[in-house]
């Protein structure tokens, strides 16, 4: 519970509901176990509470407005929180954030006061590259898990009540849901509150949503070796200098860098999608002893791997300036050709 230090709350499946009890670790604990590192957080031993759970989906739909809004509020944020002091962003909307000494990053400990910090400095920069785009992003529990779409129904569930006001969900045509655009410091500010950490826009606008702006290819490193990605994205810079094709770079986040071609906006992802193969395979053969296309019956191994598979309808890839899910605070990083 990021509400109640101390308290446990887990589920057994990949949905939504908390179907099982709350536990707690006593303060005995830390006496026990006080030679480790990262021990939960423990609360004194206090008589049993009745917790109320989420309802499941079926039920929902039965529930009346008021209702819903009654079950949201039986353990309010600001009553548990009280005397917690709340970071200054001068922001235009107010929002209450919670639980600023939650570990989100291990190596080393990052707390969640740290994260809001750094994307409210970085804000100014990282927006112009989320304005007006769908948005995927990671959330704290880092892993590997796949980025899900900042829509209503993901961040909320059926509690669509938790909606501020001054947050107007949009209808697309590549979403049945209603979708959060990412266009003001408070929406970002908002959602990293309601746990997204990495931020991966699409590669094209709202109001034109078969027109990528960009494409994007992937290379990739292997086992950590960057030197010869660097080797790879230096020679590649030749042959789109050769095009007379304008390109740009950074950082993945990771092990690996991602270049961008600028479009007209006018054509279709299939387009990009055969140029980004078009441009591999050139680089594929100026570069036949450094270089694999990804997915191909090539063998790859001790290779820089290209990837021009991104550039399919519905991908994204991480913004740059945005912090990558894992165990480290790394950020995906723009650069110079010079860097």
């Amino acid at each position: 519970s990021d509400e109640i230090p101390g308290l446990y709350f887990f589920h057994s499946t990949s949905n939504k509901i908390w179907d099982e009890t709350p536990f707690e670790f006593d303060e005995s604990i830390k006496k026990e176990f006080d030679s480790l590192p990262d021990l939960p957080a423990v609360r004194k031993k206090e008589k049993p509470q009745k917790f109320v759970f989420p309802t499941g989906k079926s039920e929902s739909k039965t529930a009346t407005k008021k209702e819903k809004i009654k079950a949201t509020k039986v353990v309010p944020a600001k009553a548990i929180e009280a005397g917690t002091k709340q970071p200054d962003y001068k922001l235009r909307h107010e929002i209450y954030f919670t639980g600023l000494e939650k570990i989100i990053f291990r190596q080393p400990n990052v707390e969640k006061k740290e994260v809001l910090d750094y994307y409210n400095k970085i804000a100014e920069y990282i927006l112009p590259f989320l304005k007006d785009r769908q948005q995927k992003a990671r959330r704290y529990s880092g892993g590997s898990q796949a980025p899900i779409a900042i829509t209503v129904k993901n961040l909320f569930g059926e509690d669509e009540d938790q909606v501020p006001d001054w947050i107007k969900p949009k209808r697309t045509t590549q979403s049945r849901d209603q979708v959060f655009l990412c266009n003001e410091k408070e929406d970002l500010m908002f959602y990293v509150e309601a746990g997204c950490l990495e931020f991966s826009p699409g590669h094209s606008r709202i109001k034109t949503p078969d027109a990528p702006d960009y494409l994007v290819i992937a290379i990739d490193s292997p086992d950590y070796e960057s030197t010869k990605a660097i080797e790879a994205a230096s020679r590649t810079k030749e042959i789109l200098d050769g095009l007379k094709l304008p390109s740009f770079i950074k950082t993945d986040g990771k092990s690996g860098l991602h270049v961008y071609v600028p479009l007209d906006s006018k054509g279709e992802f299939l387009s990009a999608r055969e140029a980004a193969i078009f441009l591999c395979k050139l680089a594929r053969i100026k570069m036949p002893d450094l270089v694999a296309l990804n997915g191909s019956e090539e063998s790859g191994y001790g290779k820089v791997s290209l990837d021009y598979s991104l550039n399919e309808k519905g991908e994204s890839v991480v913004a740059p300036y945005s912090l990558v899910a894992g165990e480290s605070p790394l950020v995906a990083t723009p650069l110079l050709w010079e860097e």
